[in-house]
């Protein structure tokens, strides 16, 4: 089945159009199997595509010994705007990269733009240069001064790595729920003592109103702790906090042994005459000291108080007890 050639109309004549007749034209001939004809039939496959107006205007250019190729480059080089190399090398080494432009469309477009400024043999050194000074990225630029001694295709294949490795480390930062976010996560976990984990219930990451500070914050957060207060001197509270004005001013506080936790030691007994705490709500003292003040526990109290200690964290005490403490010689030592 033979394969039509489209029209080359007078009207619609430019040297892009005749550039694409040109390249559709050579597909004809081959469709057709006319590539090995003489030239003499493949001038009349081309008149015959031709209208009148296009005909006389090829009749004009006296071309003499007229072939395919004579008459479209004649046609061509008529509707081609004059050249001005001078400006086609000025647009050349003023182009840049734009800020969001890939590389291979920089490329592109160095690359159209040198076609048109005669370089000729120093075309690749240029290109190159132009490569170099005109890309975006500051650190790439400086490894490819560093390295302007590279073949231009050495220093295209390091710019399209370096943008396609940026490309991917974006999508990876980009994934929620990442590996290495995992790792860390995971790696904080481990740093976390169990014993931590099994004290801490639901109730403990919500904020509470506290009483040492005076503000709303979540457990084990307070800025009162470490702080030492100005009125009654002790340890753990703001002096705005501070109950001191209720206190007896005899009064004594417990040292606890070693098995004393952190939040344990924050605890004290206060006089016989002052039952009042001494900046917590109730005294609490560890089963060993009762002991060794000869107290059991079978002989405590029942007690039903549920105790939020320093940080939020409940314990349930084992019982309850009225002590005696001796001012001026304590009974502890």
């Amino acid at each position: 089945m033979a394969v039509s050639l489209p029209k080359l109309k007078y009207d619609d004549l430019s040297s892009k159009s005749i550039q694409e007749f040109r390249r559709k034209f050579g597909y004809y001939l081959q469709a057709n199997k006319l590539s090995a004809e003489v030239e003499e039939v493949k001038l009349a496959h081309l008149k015959s595509a031709i209208d009148f107006e296009t005909d006389e205007l090829i009749q004009s250019f006296n071309l003499g010994n007229e072939t395919c190729t004579s008459i479209l480059d004649a046609l061509y080089n008529h509707f081609e705007p004059r050249k001005n190399t001078v400006m086609n090398q000025f647009n050349f080494f003023r182009c840049q990269q734009e800020e969001n432009e890939s590389f291979q469309s920089f490329h592109a477009k160095l690359k159209m733009l040198a076609a048109k400024c005669e370089f000729g043999e120093v075309t690749d050194t240029l290109m190159k240069t132009r490569i170099i000074l005109g890309i975006k990225e500051l650190e790439l630029q400086q490894f490819l001064l560093r390295n302007s001694t590279s073949s231009l295709e050495d220093i295209m294949n390091h710019c399209k790595n370096h943008e396609e490795a940026q490309i991917n480390q974006s999508v990876l930062k980009a994934q929620p729920g990442s590996m290495q976010e995992a790792a860390v996560s995971k790696l904080k976990a481990r740093r976390i003592p169990n014993h931590v984990h099994q004290q801490v219930d639901k109730k403990s990451a919500e904020p509470y109103q506290c009483r040492r500070c005076g503000t709303k914050h979540l457990p084990r957060s307070c800025p009162a702790f470490g702080k030492r207060c100005k009125k009654c001197k002790r340890i753990g509270h703001f002096d705005s906090q501070c109950r001191s004005k209720k206190y007896h001013k005899h009064k004594v506080q417990c040292v606890s042994d070693a098995s004393l936790s952190e939040d344990d030691s924050d605890y004290s007994i206060d006089s016989i005459n002052n039952p009042v705490s001494q900046g917590a709500d109730i005294n609490i003292i560890p089963l060993s000291l009762l002991r060794k003040m000869g107290i059991h526990k079978r002989k405590l109290k029942p007690c039903r108080l549920s105790i939020t200690a320093y940080g939020g964290f409940k314990t349930t005490p084992e019982g309850m007890t009225d002590l005696c403490v001796n001012t001026e010689t304590s009974m502890l030592q």
